[in-house]
């Protein structure tokens, strides 16, 4: 119960934090990243605050298994917080409301078809979310208990949808093909039992070295007179190109620990894609054209060629963790341990069908969509869940969203008169920074690995996921009403929820661009995509890992790329010379690089909170 009740406190603090350190200090992505700064911080100060307390007395000490429980809770109500669930929400119900003008008609597309018990019920006072309210006006809490109610269903039925999607996925993923979790490391070694981590010099030399970098930099950030040290540069080619050189210490240490293969093929494949986009804008053959959550940023042809990769990879991962378990009735040699539930299949189908009936009665899209946009969301977030769980990025986003997919290739009749409930459904696969599945999928390697209490874990997450929500909804209303959204974060508030009623609205008018291309370069993606598959499991000599294909030229690849290389040839440079011992001595320096740059970034949230200094960033992705 220890663990359970810090975990809750773990979460309350995260749904205050993520907002305010993300919207108001507008500083490091705390919760927007598969190893979310909001969790690793504070659980690095619990787990050095709890080996004092077990000195002096060590029945009020958490154990192992409490520890990592907690972060476990911690992790999951990261995913809530801010941009994946709450912080996308609030402003995405509103925006067709305040944005609304003669221009763009909004008025007339959207709010007629949007029900009202899923908004704050007096809609007068919707523009003081984003402008704050005059004088001494209360908060309106009162009007947003229905939307409230609704939204906690609709997340508690994703929550099981992916909980027992993870349960599905264990066997496969972490008794079969043992896959590595990079990220897990970071908690398994800080809970360790006598502290081993905490206790290995290499590891405090690796951590105090990026410590010391971004205390001088933050100093810099305060006192003009100090000059920062540079950790990003970019080389520009013929003014067409440019590619990035950031050093990202939390990716340089995870990439370390992953396979040679995937981390080769990582920086391999985006320099790659980067030469094919060299000669798209050389040739003039790429066009510009209107798309909704494309996450190359550069050039519309590659996001489908992509994309059609990432499609192949999902249909075979559904078709390897999930259909050929059911249809064969696969039995888990170790039952009790790998299933949260013995009816895991039914409640997976009994949340799936329960989405989709949100879908088709309260958010309006027709019966054919809805099954397309639920069917590959779940494709895009177990195909982003392994590439992560293997590579150990940490960021992963998909390179278009199932929405912008099937709206650019479908006659415009499939979908004119579901727009409203298409933009709303980018709740559900829209932004994919950071996924509920990744979290799920993670806490239950660790939930595996160190034979937690089931009952503990189930309840744990359970309240997690209550608390962080109730939390951040009730934080981020304070926060809108008090200092106005339009002040807060220009993305959440601003740009992201205005994007897709902006694409559904426009493309009805103007029909999409380049279907034939596009679909020509989904299908020879999804074509690379199964050659690379088949010479990767034909032949041993062949280099390149296919899994992180999908994710080459993706945003958060300009800021990993390079960390990733030093990585991989550091490491290669290591194992050729020093042998495997050596790797194995030096696995705690590159941990200690990794927490250093997660730690200081948590650090200097509070610094510039304190010192209300806004748009520090030491973390991006």
């Amino acid at each position: 119960m220890k663990g359970i009740i810090i975990g809750i406190i773990f979460s309350i603090i995260i749904g205050i934090g993520g907002p305010y350190g993300e919207f108001f200090i507008k500083g490091s992505s705390l919760c927007y990243n598969a190893i979310p700064i909001a969790t690793v911080f504070p659980f690095f100060i619990i787990a050095l605050l709890n080996i004092l307390l077990e000195k002096l007395n060590k029945k009020l000490a958490l154990n192992e298994k409490e520890l990592l429980l907690v972060y476990c809770m911690g992790l999951v109500a990261s995913f809530i917080s801010t941009g994946g669930y709450t912080g996308s929400l609030l402003p995405l119900i509103l925006t067709p409301f305040y944005y609304a003008d003669p221009n763009n008609h909004w008025d007339i597309l959207f709010q007629p078809n949007i029900k009202k018990f899923i908004i704050p019920q007096n809609i007068e006072k919707i523009k003081y979310f984003f402008e704050g309210l005059p004088g001494n006006e209360k908060i309106p809490f009162g009007d947003w208990i229905m939307p409230l109610i609704f939204w906690t269903i609709f997340l508690l039925i994703i929550f099981f949808l992916f909980l027992s999607l993870a349960s599905l996925l264990s066997e496969r993923w972490i008794n079969e093909e043992k896959l590595v979790f990079p990220l897990c490391s970071v908690p398994l070694f800080l809970s360790s039992e006598n502290y081993i981590l905490f206790k290995n010099k290499i590891f405090w030399s690796g951590f105090l070295l990026v410590f010391i970098i971004h205390f001088l930099n933050g100093i810099a950030n305060i006192f003009s007179i100090v000059s920062p040290i540079k950790l990003m540069y970019s080389v520009t080619i013929q003014k067409i190109l440019v590619i990035p050189f950031f050093i990202n210490f939390a990716m340089l240490g995870f990439a370390f620990l992953i396979p040679s293969n995937i981390s080769f093929s990582l920086w391999f494949f985006f320099l790659l894609i980067q030469l094919q986009y060299y000669f798209f804008i050389k040739t003039g053959f790429d066009m510009p054209s209107l798309e909704l959550w494309t996450s190359t940023g550069q050039t519309v042809l590659i996001s489908y060629q992509q994309f059609g990769s990432l499609l192949v990879l999902g249909f075979i991962l559904i078709y390897q963790t999930i259909l050929w378990r059911i249809w064969h009735s696969i039995k888990i040699k170790n039952e009790n341990h790998f299933r949260l539930f013995k009816n895991e299949v039914f409640i997976f189908l009994f949340s799936f069908f329960s989405l989709f009936f949100l879908f088709r009665a309260i958010l309006g899209i027709s019966f054919f969509l809805s099954l397309l946009i639920l069917l590959f969301g779940l494709l895009i977030y177990i195909s982003l869940a392994k590439i992560v769980a293997s590579s150990g990025v940490t960021t992963a986003q998909t390179p278009l969203i199932p929405q912008t997919f099937f709206s650019s290739i479908l006659p415009i009749s499939f979908f004119a008169k579901n727009i409203t409930g298409l933009s709303l459904s980018t709740l559900y696969i829209g932004e994919t920074g950071t996924t509920m599945l990744n979290a799920l999928i993670h806490s239950f390697k660790i939930y595996i690995e160190k034979n937690l209490n089931r009952k503990f874990y189930l309840v744990g997450i359970f309240l997690s996921v209550i608390t962080s929500f109730l939390t951040s909804f009730l934080f981020i209303i304070f926060l809108s009403y008090k200092f106005g959204g339009l002040n807060l974060d220009n993305w959440i508030f601003i740009k992201a929820p205005q994007w897709p009623y902006k694409y559904f609205s426009e493309i009805v008018i103007f029909q999409p661009k380049m279907i034939k291309y596009k679909i020509t370069f989904t299908l020879l993606g999804g074509i690379f995509m199964s050659f690379l598959i088949f010479m990767y499991n034909r032949f041993l000599w062949w280099p390149f890992n296919p899994i992180v294909f999908p994710i080459s030229l993706t945003w958060p690849m300009r800021y990993q790329w390079f960390s990733i290389f030093i990585a991989w040839f550091v490491k290669t440079m290591v194992l050729k010379y020093g042998g495997n011992s050596l790797y194995k001595k030096l696995i705690p320096f590159f941990i200690g690089i990794s927490l250093g740059e997660l730690f200081s970034a948590g650090l200097w949230i509070i610094i510039d909170g304190l010192l209300k200094i806004q748009g520090h960033i030491i973390f991006y992705w």
